[in-house]
């Protein structure tokens, strides 16, 4: 029973709580297709229940390295020379009911192709945002999204674990973000935001990281994180000895070989 989430091939990245994860993650996701395609105009698939994220700030953080987008004759922003312009990446959310599965929206990329959120072409202007457990119905919904286009939100999952009589699956997602801290209190802002290990993603998330975590916005200091990993030591202790006393067992996927905190 518990977690069987398999974060080997994950790297780690600090935060101040599940709800900037997601926006850093957002953000990670978007630099990265911006960085890599034509598009500027993403698409954000929801399955309802959904979280709404403060898209502008993600877009903000992308935007502080528009440097880096691609920028190319083949794209359409080319021949106005706005392919790395201030404010030209735009998202648009689009919710959907679970009742309207397995039909799926179509959306336009910069490469006049309709595609859908399922799509695993690298040009598909989609991505998705899977809250697990899909607060308040309790959901363990895998992803519509190809993995490389699921942003999950883990909430306040950390460490992993789930009821005696549920097991999480090893629901395979781009990214992960969690809040460390709100099983002692919501006031604590402390969180951690997992992204696959390849090239792409961990330079964008590095590159959205060093944005939204600069001095000017707040730096996450050397105490800081040394504070966090403190906490999450005290948590594991926790709920380790919760486990023992009452016989359940429990998965810290957190402690899994190969996760590196960066």
């Amino acid at each position: 029973m518990g977690s069987e989430l398999d974060m080997s091939d994950f790297i780690a990245l600090p935060n101040y709580g599940a709800e900037q994860g997601m926006v850093l993650s957002v953000a990670t996701k978007v630099l990265e297709m911006a960085r890599t395609t034509c598009n500027r105009n993403f698409y954000a698939f929801l399955e309802a229940p959904a979280y709404a994220y403060d898209w502008n700030q993600a877009i903000s953080w992308a935007d502080s390295r528009r440097s880096s987008y691609f920028n190319d004759a083949s794209c359409s922003c080319f021949a106005t020379n706005t392919c790395r312009s201030a404010g030209v990446v735009t998202i648009t959310q689009r919710g959907w009911a679970p009742e309207m599965l397995p039909a799926l929206p179509f959306a336009e990329a910069d490469n006049g192709m309709m595609y859908q959120p399922n799509s695993t072409d690298p040009m598909s202007p989609w991505f998705q945002t899977n809250v697990i457990p899909g607060n308040p119905i309790g959901r363990f919904g895998p992803c519509v999204a190809p993995r490389e286009k699921c942003l999950c939100d883990g909430v306040y999952w950390y460490p992993g674990f789930v009821a005696a009589d549920h097991v999480l699956t090893d629901i395979k997602c781009y990214s992960w973000a969690f809040s460390l801290t709100k099983i002692y209190s919501a006031r604590m802002r402390a969180g951690i935001m997992l992204v696959m290990n390849t090239p792409s993603a961990v330079s964008a998330a590095r590159s959205a990281q060093g944005s939204a975590t600069n001095i000017a916005n707040g730096l996450i200091s050397h105490m800081n994180i040394q504070g966090q990993i403190q906490l999450m030591e005290k948590v594991r202790h926790a709920y380790y000895v919760v486990v023992i006393t009452r016989n359940q067992p429990f998965s810290n996927f957190a402690l899994k070989p190969g996760l590196a905190l960066t």
